[in-house]
């Protein structure tokens, strides 16, 4: 994820390094990419993405090349993933007065 870190707005690029370094860029387009976090099985990247001073979840799905959002104008951050890639837990409101929630990673209620 290459680009400045700590500045807001920053369009980064996501890429997919092997073990050996090499770099490949994803097809998703640049963006203000925070704390990536790739699933269990590799097919998918949860991430923030910060606009207008609020951020939301979203998840990059490698194999399908398609880009979900998660939470909805809200403070969202720090996406993990629970053991079966099925659910997302990422914490939601301000450095002080902060909740983990979790959530289906296609965007639904299961």
């Amino acid at each position: 994820m290459p680009g400045v870190a700590g500045l807001e707005g920053v369009q980064r690029t996501l890429v997919w390094v092997d073990r050996k370094g090499k770099e490949e860029p994803l097809a998703a387009q640049p963006n203000d990419y925070r704390s990536p976090r790739i699933s269990h099985d590799g097919t998918k990247v949860g991430m923030t993405i910060s606009t207008g001073g609020k951020s939301d979840i979203w998840i990059w799905d490698i194999i399908r090349g398609t880009m979900t959002r998660l939470t909805f104008n809200e403070v969202s951050s720090n996406p993990l993933w629970s053991p079966s890639g099925q659910r997302s837990a990422f914490s939601l409101g301000s450095i002080t007065n902060s909740a983990v929630y979790w959530k289906a990673a296609d965007a639904g209620h299961a």
